[in-house]
């Protein structure tokens, strides 16, 4: 089929077709080999990506309504699907109970990606009655789960950790709620301990563990995301398990708040692992002050989101300036790769500037922080960004209420590299001709 597939491109593109191109146009799908059958209807389902799942009661719904109704097509459709363990390797709570015992069932002896989150309307009380249900059905099989997503009363937690799971790789963990027993700081067992040495993705969110004997268990991890830890760690033992992973590609750090304000590295300018794509922190500007300004991002780097929280004060400006100014390297090179970059004016309390490739590239966010200031804070790192033949410069986008915004246009007028700028809503003549003689207050040689 291959040596004939040049000359049926040829046809295609002249609009004739031979007997062999009919054929091929017309050839069954229920006659492809059962393995790439198999295959194709896999390529129709929803991806199933753990460490992109949100937390969410009913995320692993749309994946198992898709796979019942390829089964409705034909019988030819379900049997292949019934008998394909691969199909059957997700398994949520959020299911009917039917489906959950067909997917146990059918799975044979293959890997299992086990997800449980309970529904926020649920009463707590009737939180630990499913999840304990749940862990009892699905507890026969620990030894066929590759990955688990969890959110779990604190009374359950110690049941679940203290049982091994040999084939574990990924898991994804997080409290209930925020109860007082929320607050209460986890012990480690040996059988926790051994279950975290292997893992390659790992996301903890609400856990509050004794990380002085965690931190040092991680040495293969390629994804690590640590949510909403306050006062179980220190700035000291997160970087010990970043350097202990020379593997990782995404780390991702939002709302923690460690103890202590000690330097979080042992030097100043520490590397970051050599494969790392993705880095993403999220928190007060003083929290992350301390960690942007120590670190070095590779080249690998493809994707840098940074989101800070100021608390409304004047004095959070330099320290934001003294934040960023150090990754304007990085900057300039996400922006040359990725595609030219935007500010965005979104309200009077948020400001975005990021690159216009959507996933990739960088995005810094301030909340909390008049527009004026916000931009005065970006003025020193896209500044410096210097412009190439090919490649769309700085961007500003806003609304045409801050427009006549003194504070606001006194400082736009201080980012030298803008090169197009667009008022989203409609303005009067007068407004525009006040706008542009601020404006025209920059270099008319870079503007």
């Amino acid at each position: 089929m291959s040596a004939e597939l040049p000359k049926l491109m040829d046809e295609k593109q002249c609009g004739t077709a031979s007997p062999a191109a009919r054929q091929y146009a017309i050839f069954p799908i229920s006659e492809l080999p059962s393995e790439l059958f198999g295959l194709v209807l896999h390529f129709y389902l929803p991806i199933i990506d753990p460490m992109e799942w949100v937390w969410k009661h009913d995320e692993c719904r749309p994946y198992i309504t898709e796979l019942y109704n390829l089964r409705h097509v034909s019988t030819f459709w379900r049997d292949t699907i019934d008998g394909t363990p691969s199909f059957w390797m997700l398994v949520s709570s959020s299911w009917p109970q039917e489906f959950i015992h067909n997917a146990l069932s059918r799975s044979g002896a293959g890997p299992l990606i086990v997800h449980h989150i309970p529904s926020v309307l649920t009463r707590q009380s009737e939180n630990i009655s499913n999840s304990r249900d749940f862990l009892r059905l699905i507890d026969p099989f620990r030894s066929r789960w590759v990955a688990a997503v969890f959110r779990l009363p604190a009374q359950l937690l110690t049941e679940f950790i203290d049982t091994p799971i040999p084939r574990l790789d990924t898991l994804k963990l997080s409290l209930n709620g925020r109860s007082s027993e929320n607050n209460k700081i986890i012990p480690c067992t040996p059988t926790l301990v051994n279950t975290l040495a292997k893992l390659e993705h790992l996301h903890l969110n609400l856990l509050p563990f004794k990380w002085d004997e965690v931190a040092s268990t991680f040495t293969r991890l390629k994804t690590l995301m640590l949510t909403n830890l306050r006062h179980c760690i220190t700035f000291d033992l997160i970087f010990q398990a970043i350097s202990n992973n020379p593997f990782l590609e995404q780390i991702v750090l939002i709302n923690i708040e460690p103890d202590g304000q000690g330097p979080p590295l042992r030097g100043p300018g520490s590397l970051l692992p050599p494969r790392l794509r993705i880095f993403r922190v999220s928190g007060r500007v003083d929290l992350l002050d301390n960690i942007l300004s120590r670190i070095q991002f590779p080249p690998t780097l493809e994707v840098l989101v940074i989101t800070a929280r100021a608390s409304w004060s004047h004095g959070d400006v330099p320290l934001w300036i003294k934040m960023i100014s150090p990754l304007s390297s990085t900057i300039q090179r996400l922006h040359e790769i990725y595609g030219g970059s935007t500010i965005f004016l979104n309200d009077e309390t948020t400001c975005d500037w990021q690159t216009s490739a959507g996933t990739r590239g960088f995005k810094l966010q301030i909340r909390n922080m008049s527009p004026a200031l916000s931009l005065k804070c970006f003025a020193p790192v896209a500044n410096t960004l210097h412009c190439k033949n090919d490649l769309s410069h700085l961007g500003f986008i806003t609304e045409s209420t801050y427009i006549e915004d003194e504070d606001l246009l006194a400082a736009l007028a201080t980012l030298q590299t803008i090169t197009h700028i667009q008022i989203s809503t409609g303005v009067r003549n007068l407004q525009i001709t006040r706008f542009l003689e601020v404006i025209s207050m920059a270099d008319p040689d870079t503007n």
